[in-house]
């Protein structure tokens, strides 16, 4: 599972930013399933999260899924918990709906291999009026600017069984 910036040149700054859902697609090539989703974050670059369905990624995939509400959708429609390909299948099902929608998402910086790459991870669904209102910079850039206040995120309930 990896989540990386799409430009070479230049690593997304760090911070808050409106994320919209853009695209989904599924990669059943190799011994684990892959869902790739693509984002368009609110300073005009794109992004991608790549979920690997595998036992070690489990509840990775139920958090960052279930933000998305693709986790709950999937759980319902699923019958056979134990293959990952039918659980990525009724996920990407479930991604569908959320394309266009937009989510709260930050931008944290990790390094690899003495290279710097940008991680995104979600936070919650935002309306799109809100998501217009942030700033095409990260905090770090502009200090004067502020994002919006937040939306009462979705509870994820924690003493839920998980049961991919």
């Amino acid at each position: 599972m990896g989540i990386f910036d799409t430009d070479d040149y230049e690593v997304v700054p760090e911070g808050n930013y409106a994320a919209k859902l853009e695209d989904c697609s599924l990669d059943e090539t190799k011994e684990d399933p892959k869902i790739s989703v693509t984002y368009k974050l609110n300073n005009g670059r794109t992004m991608w999260q790549n979920f690997t369905f595998k036992e070690t990624t489990v509840k990775w995939l139920a958090w960052q899924l279930g933000v998305i509400g693709a986790w709950q959708l999937a759980k319902k429609s699923c019958t056979d918990d134990e293959n990952y390909a039918a659980v990525a299948r009724a996920c990407l099902d479930a991604l569908g709906p959320s394309i266009g929608k937009y989510f709260e998402a930050e931008v944290t910086h990790r390094e690899y291999n003495s290279k710097i790459y940008a991680d995104l991870k979600l936070a919650y669904e935002i309306p799109a009026a809100i998501a217009q209102a942030y700033p095409k910079t990260s905090a770090a850039q502009n200090q004067n600017q502020k994002a919006p206040p937040p939306v009462t995120p979705k509870k994820m309930d924690n003493n839920e069984e998980i049961p991919f």
